[in-house]
């Protein structure tokens, strides 16, 4: 296959394999490049640290084995070299990929990325943020479809130290769903692909509802389940621990030593956009409550 680029996380990405879930691009764009393609992948790395059976990490290098899916080996921030597994798929690959693989790269970067879905409001950024399971992909998805508009991240977005703005940079046009909010959202079934490692969750493209270009964060609510709808505002220490809180893979931080730079920035941040707890019933009747208490709180 031919060389393309994706971009990504604001980044150039070149590639020797289909990238179907990410924009397309017509060349690096002047953006950083960095290069994604399949290849042979060492079974260890040196001055290599295992820390479980399926990572190693260096101070320049991490690798990844997934089994009966591929192994990985995220180098210096400039590479990713894929080892597929004999009769894997490289739909089943990708999910890793967009995810851990990529995720890593930019921790290499001095890059911050963090675990939210977003949405582009009339009112700026709404990024949600909560434990696994506290409905990230149903609220944000469930929120464009009421109002039309656009998704900006679905998993994964990262912040760029370098910005003079805490601008989300962002990409991929999918989402996660569970088979409920597949039904309660009335996706059709050729949106949708199973979760090889999840029953009952399927990863959904939607193009037509993804926005690509960073945006800056303006809201930061971490959510929750709970009965009533009640939106309240972090204060002072609450408002840091919440962007901590948010970081993909936070292991990786220390790993790479730039803890006290994340500190810093995430510090500055946190006093940069307003961080909000928002608590919802699981009842899909509270979802015209919810939109109308974001609303009227955060579109003023």
């Amino acid at each position: 296959m031919s060389i393309r680029y994706f971009g990504l996380y604001g980044l150039a990405i070149e590639a020797s394999l289909d990238l179907p879930e990410l924009s397309q691009l017509s060349g690096p764009c002047g953006r950083d490049c960095i290069r994604v393609g399949l290849g042979q992948v060492p079974s260890d790395l040196a001055n290599g640290t295992e820390m479980a059976s399926w990572i190693v990490i260096s101070p320049q290098a991490c690798l990844y084995r997934f089994e009966g899916i591929a192994s990985f080996l995220v180098d210096r921030g400039k590479s990713v070299t894929i080892q597929l597994e004999p009769g894997a798929e490289e739909a089943d690959m990708r999910a890793f990929l967009y995810g851990v693989a990529l995720g890593t790269l930019a921790h290499q970067r001095r890059m911050i990325p963090i675990h939210i879905s977003a949405i582009s409001t009339p009112g700026g950024v709404w990024a949600f943020t909560g434990a696994s399971g506290a409905g990230k992909s149903t609220l944000v998805t469930s929120l464009s479809r009421q109002t039309g508009w656009p998704v900006l991240c679905d998993d994964v977005a990262v912040l760029d130290p370098a910005d003079q703005q805490p601008l989300l940079h962002v990409g991929m046009h999918r989402v996660k769903l569970w088979q409920d909010s597949i039904d309660l959202l009335g996706v059709g079934e050729s949106e949708a692909r199973q979760d090889s490692f999840r029953e009952g969750k399927f990863h959904v493209s939607l193009p037509q509802i993804f926005t690509h270009e960073p945006l800056p964060l303006q809201h930061m609510i971490q959510i929750a389940w709970g009965d009533p709808v009640a939106l309240t505002d972090l204060q002072h220490s609450l408002r840091f621990e919440a962007m901590m809180n948010a970081i993909y893979r936070p292991y990786l931080v220390s790993m790479f030593g730039h803890l006290p730079g994340v500190i810093a920035h995430l510090g500055t941040v946190a006093n940069q956009v307003s961080c909000h707890a928002l608590t919802r019933p699981k009842s899909t009747s509270a979802q015209a409550e919810v939109l109308e208490i974001l609303s009227t709180r955060l579109l003023r």
